[in-house]
């Protein structure tokens, strides 16, 4: 996957943009947290969003057997 908008390139705007990609998940679509496991940035990090533990809603075939 990939988001859309425009793109971030240091680490305070890469915050911000997974956060709004959080907040859009969370008020749009009713979910509990981020539908992402991880998001890696434009500025080369990776951001946790439910992590390893949960099942993510990335792939609706492959949510129960992949990280996304």
């Amino acid at each position: 996957h990939h988001s859309t908008g425009p793109s971030c390139e240091t680490q305070a705007e890469c915050q911000l943009k997974v956060r709004g990609i959080q907040n859009e998940h969370m008020n749009n679509k009713g979910w509990s947290d981020i539908g992402y496991n991880f998001v890696i940035g434009e500025d080369g990090n990776v951001y946790e969003g439910r992590g390893w533990g949960k099942k993510g809603a990335h792939s609706i075939p492959f949510n129960n057997k992949s990280i996304g």
